[in-house]
């Protein structure tokens, strides 16, 4: 939807001529100016910072004030509609992986992948994983830090490289991947959402790379004793009763985007009355291939209280609406095509 200016209000076309564009860039730059002053220095919560600096902006860059509510409205709900389902239900995922063990399992698995002598390796690749469904790195870095503790134990790493690893990982996922990051200017924009996945994946290889090469240089590094245990994995497991296994683990993450992967494939090579597009154009699109991720995290959590289950659900939607509200914020002035 895209929103008039009203021209008797202020018309920058008319007051600034040709550098116009220069000018509401100039504008754009001194909102997010504001908006990190007002979060860094003030301490003003993310979500009144920018809700009131986005006002601002778009009265200065020529909205008129009779059409500031609708341009808010339109601009909030248009976004959630689609974002909101996404990202209550990626953060219930991350937070069922986190209360099960399945982040345990997975770096396990990804330490016995990759050897005890690249265990920050390890650390890094599973921070990297673990920040995708929680859609927040720092969530990824805490859930974990307890696994970087027990491994600089007796592996002759220091706890320095382990915690620069676990961070380059943590920040490349959530930054790269979709639908952490990625998801608010895909939304914007109208993108293909394989295809941010597919270039996201492919930009954050090298990046986590350079990454993790920094984190050993500037995180010190001893030589690693064959005779020393890197870790007890079940004296870490033991708050966590019985872990899940391996393929549960990995399949929350794997089969929502295998589904997502998928459903654009089968729209390029078959025809839309086939019935195998038909049905992967219903459960590979976003808003439904991450609830079926919800599907399969219950799994892990099907020996688990009942109770303790649905807290944790709870827990993961109180932790999407600060998310919410945040990137609605954000969009309220913001206009685009959703990703289909």
């Amino acid at each position: 939807m895209n929103i008039d200016i009203t021209p008797n209000y202020l018309n920058l076309r008319q007051v600034y001529g040709l550098v116009e564009g220069w000018t509401l860039f100039g504008i754009f730059l001194l909102g997010i100016l504001a908006v990190i002053l007002l979060t860094s220095k003030a301490k003003v919560h993310p979500f009144l910072a920018m809700f009131t600096v986005s006002i601002v902006v778009g009265l200065v860059a020529g909205i008129s004030p009779a059409k500031m509510t609708d341009v808010i409205i339109s601009g909030f709900s248009s976004f959630m509609g689609y974002i909101a389902i996404i990202i209550v239900s990626a953060t219930i995922i991350g937070e069922l992986m986190e209360k099960t063990g399945a982040t345990i399992v997975i770096s396990k698995a990804l330490l016995s992948l990759v050897g005890r002598n690249r265990s920050p390796v390890a650390v890094g690749l599973a921070g990297f994983i673990v920040s995708i469904p929680v859609i927040c790195c720092d969530t990824a870095f805490l859930v974990l830090s307890p696994l970087a503790r027990a491994l600089s134990k007796g592996s002759g790493f220091s706890l320095r490289l382990y915690s620069l690893a676990l961070a380059a990982g943590a920040l490349t996922g959530f930054k790269l991947i979709f639908p952490s990051g990625p998801l608010f200017p895909a939304t914007m924009f109208g993108a293909d959402v394989t295809k941010v996945l597919i270039l996201g994946a492919a930009a954050s290889i090298p990046v986590l790379a350079v990454g993790l090469l920094f984190s050993y240089r500037f995180g010190g590094s001893n030589d690693v004793k064959d005779d020393e245990e890197i870790v007890s994995f079940e004296e870490l497991a033991k708050s966590y009763g019985k872990l899940p296994g391996i393929v549960a683990s990995f399949s929350v993450l794997l089969v929502p985007i295998i589904l997502i992967v998928s459903r654009s494939i089968f729209d390029n090579l078959l025809e839309s009355s086939n019935s195998i597009r038909i049905v992967f154009d219903l459960i590979g699109h976003p808003v439904l291939a991450l609830p079926i991720g919800i599907g399969i995290a219950l799994l892990l959590a099907k020996d688990k209280p009942r109770d303790d289950v649905n807290n944790w659900i709870t827990g993961g939607i109180q932790r999407a609406a600060t998310i919410l509200v945040i990137v609605g914020a954000r969009a309220q002035l913001g206009t685009g095509q959703l990703p289909s």
